[in-house]
This record gives structure tokens, C-alpha cells and sequence, in this order.
């Protein structure tokens, strides 16, 4: 019992292998294209970017007074700039932001001036 009446040929089989590995192949490279440019992750965390958007907002609009002074060239970008940026550059620039603005507050606290720190340690015990 014969498949075929008249059979493919190796060549024949070959090529189509061959280009079947070859669109599988750019297929794979189309979609690892869309997630390393952030076409997929944009999507996908279209709520997220919202989110951040606010934040950033918020803490660009307070300025650049109350950061660190190592932190204030980060208010040299212009807002739009800040905002076309991708969701991970967003969340860094608003942790450094949170987390000099923490800075600058837990330092000017009562506790770390120097009449705080006589209070609490160079007072006469009882």
C-alpha cells in the first residue's frame, strides 16, 4: 500500500523545513522584540503607568526643595521628558525622589540636630 502516487521530493522536503524554521525562527524574534521595547509591558501595565504618572506629578510639581542636594539635578528634565519615559526609569526616578525626600526630613528632625542629640544623651540622670 502506497501514501503517495507520486511522492515529494527530498528537495522539496528539505526546503519546506527549512523555511518553516525560518518563520518560527522570526516569529520568536518579532516577540521578543515587542517585550524588550516595552510594546507588551506598556499594555500590560497601562494602570500601573497611570499610577506613576500621578505620583510623578505631584513630586515634580512640590520641586526640587525639599531633596537632597545630590538629587536636585534630577528636576533638570522637563516633566513631558520625565513622563515619555519607560515604567522603570519612571519608578526610579520617583524612589529617588521618595527616598531623598525621607532623607532630608528624618535629617532635620530634633533627634538629629545637635541640641536634640544633648537632650538625649548629655543630660544629668535622675
Amino acid at each position: 500500500m502506497r501514501m503517495y502516487s507520486n511522492p515529494p521530493s527530498v528537495h522539496h522536503w528539505a526546503k519546506n523545513v527549512i523555511l518553516q524554521l525560518y518563520q518560527t525562527s522570526k516569529d520568536m524574534w518579532h516577540h521578543r522584540n515587542e517585550i524588550v521595547h516595552e510594546c507588551i509591558e506598556e499594555k500590560l501595565n497601562q494602570k500601573e503607568s497611570d499610577q506613576l504618572r500621578e505620583k510623578i506629578v505631584i513630586e515634580y510639581e512640590k520641586g526640587s526643595g525639599g531633596v537632597l542636594l545630590i538629587h536636585k539635578h534630577m528636576f533638570s528634565e522637563r516633566l513631558a521628558d520625565l513622563l515619555e519615559k519607560a515604567v522603570i526609569e519612571k519608578k526610579y526616578w520617583l524612589m529617588q525622589i521618595e527616598a531623598s525626600r525621607a532623607c532630608v526630613k528624618k535629617l532635620s528632625s530634633p533627634d538629629h540636630d545637635m541640641q536634640g542629640i544633648l537632650k538625649k544623651f548629655a543630660t544629668v540622670p535622675d
